[in-house]
């Protein structure tokens, strides 16, 4: 089976929404939420250097699976808008 760009790219970014949306949808506010707290603790006491980071890492590659799904999702919507226009 072939799939055109436009088409490579929507089954992308579907599998993409599938294998990150764990519990349901996580907005970016809510990792932004999540890296607030997480600073908020550390300066705390309430969690260590190491604990900070790890933490902070799952968070941050929350953050770029939800920023490269969105990147994909409106690179499919322009390619099909576009291929909209030249039918």
């Amino acid at each position: 089976m072939r799939l055109t760009t436009k088409g490579r790219f929507a089954v992308t970014a579907m599998i993409d929404l599938a294998l990150n949306s764990g519990d349901g949808p996580v907005t970016l506010a809510a990792i932004n939420d999540e890296a607030s707290r997480l600073a908020t603790q550390f300066r705390d006491g309430e969690i260590d250097f190491d604990e900070y980071t790890a933490a902070l890492s799952n968070v941050t590659a929350q953050r770029d699976a939800l920023t490269a799904t969105k990147i994909k999702a409106e690179i499919a919507a322009e390619m099909q808008a576009q291929d909209s226009q030249q039918r």
